[in-house]
């Protein structure tokens, strides 16, 4: 886990805008259902229930924090969702309830391309090698996201 645990809290207030070309939230969550949903009949009457909406969007965040390091490239800070080996499978530590509307795990994130080196803790005399610019040190942070 980080060295330096801290807890930290978010809240996002959403207010409406009365700008007529705007994509909201809803807009692009019923795009995302649409496409993920293509033969559903409410889908292609263009009835969209908020459930169906909000489920969009906990399984589009899921897809996005499990598949792949979601970076920042100005700051070189990276994360992605811890992943675990379990009986030889590889599976990630996030879990979506969306009957809840929760998703929380564990991720990995932290700095990329720092210029740090690497180097022996037994024997100061062996050449450090320096951390190519791929290479990202990582710390473990839970993860936790609802909304009301």
């Amino acid at each position: 886990m980080s060295k330096n645990p801290k807890l930290e809290f978010l809240k996002i207030e959403l207010k409406p805008t009365n700008h007529k070309n705007v994509i909201t939230f809803q807009d692009f969550f019923k795009e995302v259902y649409k496409v993920e949903n293509p033969e559903n009949a409410n889908v292609k009457k263009g009835i969209y229930k908020t459930s169906d909406i909000i489920s969009g969007f906990y399984k589009f965040l899921y897809k996005k924090i499990d598949e792949t390091y979601n970076d920042n490239q100005k700051i070189k800070k990276a994360f992605s969702a811890k992943t675990i080996k379990k009986d030889n499978k590889k599976t990630t530590s996030i879990n979506l309830d969306k009957d809840l509307n929760i998703i929380d795990g564990i991720i990995s994130g932290g700095y990329y391309d720092t210029g740090k080196e690497v180097g022996s803790i037994t024997d100061a005399t062996i050449e450090t090698e320096k951390l190519k610019r791929d290479k990202i040190l990582l710390d473990d942070f839970y993860f936790y996201f609802t909304h009301r």
